[in-house]
């Protein structure tokens, strides 16, 4: 990741090797966009990702579900603005791979 970011030519990337679980206590600021793109494992890590969110800052869940809105439930117990669901791709028979952008209230 860090050779990318070197030849991309971009400084507002910062690569950091760490337990997510941890990493809001690591660093003091927080980002415009925390991508929780592990479909499998991504919802144990919501209370993170919203720590780590800047107000108005998007949040992008990605699940494998069998019901469609099926983390709105769980999402709404979140400072939540906006949320809006679409299919990534099917995953098995009856299951598929969705994404959430969740934008975070101000």
């Amino acid at each position: 990741m860090v050779r990318n970011v070197h030849l991309n030519r971009t400084d507002n990337v910062i690569p950091m090797l760490a337990d997510a679980y941890h990493l809001p206590d690591l660093v003091s600021w927080t980002f415009d966009r925390v991508i929780m793109n592990h479909p499998t494992g991504s919802m144990a890590f919501l209370p993170q990702a919203f720590r780590l969110c800047k107000p108005g800052g998007y949040i992008h869940l990605y699940l494998i579900q069998s019901n469609e809105s099926e983390a709105l439930a769980v999402l709404q117990n979140y400072p939540v603005a906006e949320i809006t669901e679409r299919v990534v791709r099917s995953y098995s028979p009856g299951r598929w791979h969705a994404v959430y952008d969740i934008q975070k209230k101000n």
